[in-house]
Formats: structure tokens, sequence, C-alpha cells
């Protein structure tokens, strides 16, 4: 089976949650025998020896291409009656310098990851003439209607919550259009039955590879609080800000040796400002395998988002147990006793984390809890084998 993988960036190395999702269906569908080519848009410099390890597993066909929501753009979203998210994902010229790219290769599936890719797919498919199969990492006009309404008001709210009407309009009929859709939580599932009863819908949710994410033997800190996410996405250096103001003073009340550590790339000043003895600002890191195994807590102050936060899987398969809102949570059919705890307000946040301080065999327990939920529901392997076999239906 010939795959052509189509992607919005280039997913290695996997620093977040988006490049972790496209990287491992790119490597485990290579695993069960496809041929997979790698679709990309970049417009950076890429080291060398990350290209040649991704080339371990397949074809790669680098389109320069940036999609960066820069000030024309935005600008000129404003007239436009098609949403910028999708704008900047497609034009003809894209679609002639693919068409270009492929012209000597044949395929037997064209699989989309994001919504970002389907129209490319859809116009790829009308020359091909192949099965295409759409994964939705998330329902994007969701994050945008959850945004304008954190926004409330104003020129901006007004801008975004024009931008998530026309996105709705859009992803609606663009999602029709597959021969295939494989929603990732069980809340996009019903969505999408609501939407259009004859979909063809495989539920192929998110993953880790818990051969690789696992803890190691290193030393705990009791009071160590721990995410690792991308600070790029402003729901979650907003989220995180909310925590530092709200929730982190009254911990330090309680317990003077609580500390916050905060891993990821690209850490804004806004903030780095709060650097001190209960915030360590890290920033990114080869491998977030001795941090997490070091911290006893991880957190998810999320409000905006949709979709599955792989980093909190991944947190749980390192015998971590999570607090987070139930945005954050959002997809991970966990409870509390799997490690999965749910705050929404700064009360919440400091009962739950309070209680897990305070109780090490509970803490432990519910760590060892986490890893085996994970084990048994979240796995790489699980989720792409119904990829795959879906595959190998619509080809037969």
């Amino acid at each position: 089976m010939k795959i052509l993988q189509l992607s919005q960036q280039f997913p290695f190395p996997e620093i977040d949650g988006g490049k972790i999702g496209i990287a491992n269906i790119y490597k485990e569908l290579s695993k069960k025998g496809a041929e997979v080519t790698l679709l990309y848009y970049n417009d950076s410099i890429t080291d060398n020896k990350i290209i040649e390890e991704a080339k371990n597993y397949g074809n790669l066909i680098e389109i320069k291409h940036s999609i960066k929501n820069t000030k024309f753009r935005i600008l000129k979203s404003i007239f436009d009656n098609k949403p910028i998210y999708l704008r900047k994902h497609f034009n003809h010229f894209l679609f002639r310098n693919v068409l270009n790219r492929i012209k000597n290769d044949k395929f037997d599936i064209i699989h989309a990851d994001h919504t970002a890719m389907a129209e490319l797919a859809i116009e790829l498919k009308k020359i091909l003439n192949i099965p295409i199969g759409l994964r939705l990492h998330n329902i994007e006009w969701k994050i945008w209607y959850r945004y304008a309404e954190e926004l409330k008001s104003g020129l901006k709210y007004k801008y975004i919550l024009r931008q998530a009407s026309l996105l709705k309009k859009f992803e609606e009929k663009l999602i029709k259009q597959f021969d295939v859709l494989f929603p990732i939580t069980n809340i996009d599932l019903e969505y999408l039955k609501d939407l259009e009863p004859n979909l063809n819908l495989v539920m192929a949710s998110a993953g880790v590879d818990v051969e690789k994410i696992k803890p190691i033997n290193i030393e705990k800190n009791p009071f160590e609080l721990i995410i690792a996410t991308t600070y790029r996405w402003i729901h979650n250096t907003n989220g995180l800000i909310w925590f530092i103001e709200k929730v982190l003073p009254d911990l330090k009340k309680e317990i003077p040796e609580v500390k916050l550590t905060l891993i990821g790339k690209d850490i804004p000043d806004s903030l780095r400002k709060f650097q001190s003895q209960n915030v360590d600002a890290i920033g990114f890191v080869d491998s977030i395998i001795p941090y997490l195994s070091r911290a006893s807590i991880y957190i998810s102050p999320l409000f905006v988002g949709a979709g599955i936060r792989i980093k909190i899987l991944e947190a749980m398969a390192m015998e971590l147990p999570v607090v987070s809102t139930s945005i954050g949570a959002e997809g991970i059919f966990a409870n509390e006793e799997d490690g999965l705890l749910i705050a929404n307000n700064e009360y919440e946040f400091l009962e739950q984390i309070l209680k897990l301080i305070r109780n090490q065999n509970l803490r432990t327990q519910y760590g060892k809890n986490a890893r085996n939920f994970i084990i048994n529901n979240f796995t790489w392997d699980i989720s792409v084998s119904k990829i795959y076999e879906e595959y190998k239906k619509l080809l037969k």
C-alpha cells in the first residue's frame, strides 16, 4: 500500500502534540508495511540529521510554504469570505507545485492530517482518483469559538467569532467529501454523526510510545509540579499565567516548598517574568523523561482547546497524576482513580494539588494507575492499526 500523507508541518523533532501525532502516524504506518510518502509544508532550514532519521520510515517531499499569520494575511482576512486558517494552507499555486512534485509517483491512498490539509487532499483526489482519509486531530472551528467566548467583547472578539463562523461552514463542507474520517475523541465522533449520518467514521485516538515514554529511576521531588507544552500557542501561555497568578500564591501559603517547572521551546517573557524560587522556566530540553521522572504532579490549566492533549497522555505514561481543566482533559475517558483529576477554577486546582502533595501513597497509586490506563487505551499501535485496517478495506 502506497500512502501519500499530507502535513501542514515537518513533524520532527517531536516537540509538541501536533508533531507527535503526525510523526507517529507516519512511523507506525511504515512499521505496518505501508510505503509512506510524507508531503509537508516548511519555510525554515531543517537539520540534515533529523531529515535522514525521518527517511528511515518513508519518503519525504518538502513544499516551501509559510503558514504564519502575517499582518498582511490577517488584514486581508478581514474582507475575505474564506477563513484565514484554510486560506493560508491552500491556493492554486501550491496545488500546482504539489502536483509537479508527485507527478512521477503512484499512490493508493491519500491521508490528510488536520482539516488544514483537507482541501489539498480533495483536489488531489479529483486528479488521482484514489480514496482520501482525514484524521481530525481536533474540530478546528470549536477552538476558535472557545477563544471568542474567552475574549467576550471587543474588536478581536468580533474578528475571532467571524473566523469561527466561517471555519465551521467550510470545515463541515470539506469533511463530508472524505471516504473515511478518523476522529480522536467520542465528543468529535458524536458531532460528526449528527452532522451527516452516512459518514464513514473510525475512532482512532491519540497515543503514546510507551516503550520510549516511561519513568527512570531518579529521586522525586514531592513538591514539584510540571508542565511540558508549546508556548507559541497563546492559550497554553494564558492558562499558565492564570495558574501562576491565581493558584500558585495560595499553594505557597500552604506549602512553601512547592515548585512549578516549565518545559518547552520558546517560553515567552510574559512567563519568564515569574522566574523565581517557585517557578523554574527551563525551556527546551533534549529529553523530558528526566524532568517528568523527577516531578510529582503534572498540570494542564487550559481553557481554550479541542481534541486530545498528547502531553497529558505522556505524563500519565510517566506515572504522573495529572490535574487538568475539563477542556485540557477532553477526549481522555479517565477518572480520578486512573490518575486524571479535574479542576476548573483556582479553588479546585488548589484542593486537588494539595490532596496529592499531602498523600504520597495516593499520589504513587494514581501514578501507577495512570500508566496502566495509557498502556491499555492510548498507544500509537492501537490507534494507527485502526487507520491502516480501514485503508485496506477501502482498497478492497
